[in-house]
């Protein structure tokens, strides 16, 4: 509740100060709309239809993870995001080349994160810091991130030496903050955002294959079967 005892507030554009001591501002002791006051906005990060399972090859560049990001009560500049590997008995950083993978928005790459192979850190990746305004989400709606990786090679001495690992990554909810966690900086507000989402996504992942068969349905030469006779159908 506003009262009219001093009470002030500075023009972001102009720098003037109004205040109810002087004419342009007025508190109305009335019932009127609701103004809300904020530190800064909010974000949530989901999955968004990454693709399901599938099976790959070494050397394939494929989309390993779609991120919905969504922001409310202002614009939010995305800066870092954290990822780690799901079912690590299954996969490990070096089913990737380089243990890289890319980020995207639509045909622009904005980012990069190495997957951490040794240490406290092992299968987590923080990403490179965001330039301001290469990934930015309107307030009031989304914007998709696409994370892209190439599947490193199958040979007798390494990075993989066999085939079946079942590649996942996710999105990690439980890494928020300055210190190398997921953040935004509000366009408006200017301050330092964590996501408001808790809980990781859940990909079903890639199986890694060296070589596998494929099976195609034949062309048949004929459909008519004369009386009497025998015919290869397929």
């Amino acid at each position: 509740t506003l009262t009219n005892a001093a009470n002030s507030a500075t023009g972001v554009n102009s720098g003037q100060t109004l205040s109810t001591a002087a004419t342009g501002m007025i508190i109305n002791n009335g019932t009127g709309q609701t103004i809300t006051v904020t530190t800064g906005g909010t974000y949530t990060v989901v999955d968004n239809q990454t693709q399901g399972y599938a099976i790959v090859s070494p050397g394939q560049e494929l989309e390993l993870l779609k991120l919905r990001f969504a922001a409310n009560q202002e614009d939010i500049d995305i800066k870092r995001v954290n990822f780690q590997l799901g079912s690590v008995a299954s996969n490990s950083p070096l089913n990737l080349l380089d243990q890289q993978v890319t980020l995207w928005d639509g045909a622009k790459q904005i980012g990069t994160a190495v997957v951490s192979n040794s240490g406290s850190n092992v299968d987590f990746a923080t990403s490179s810091t965001i330039a301001a305004g290469d990934f930015r989400v309107p307030k009031g709606s989304f914007k998709d991130m696409v994370v892209k990786g190439t599947v490193a090679a199958i040979t007798s001495t390494g990075p993989m030496t066999a085939s079946g690992d079942l590649l996942i990554l996710n999105w990690d909810a439980h890494s928020s903050g300055l210190a190398n966690g997921n953040y935004g900086i509000g366009f408006s507000g200017g301050t330092n955002i964590s996501p408001t989402s808790t809980a990781d996504t859940g990909i079903t992942g890639v199986r890694i294959m060296r070589a596998y068969p494929t099976f195609a349905k034949g062309t048949v030469p004929s459909s008519l079967i004369a009386n009497g006779t025998e015919k290869v159908l397929y």
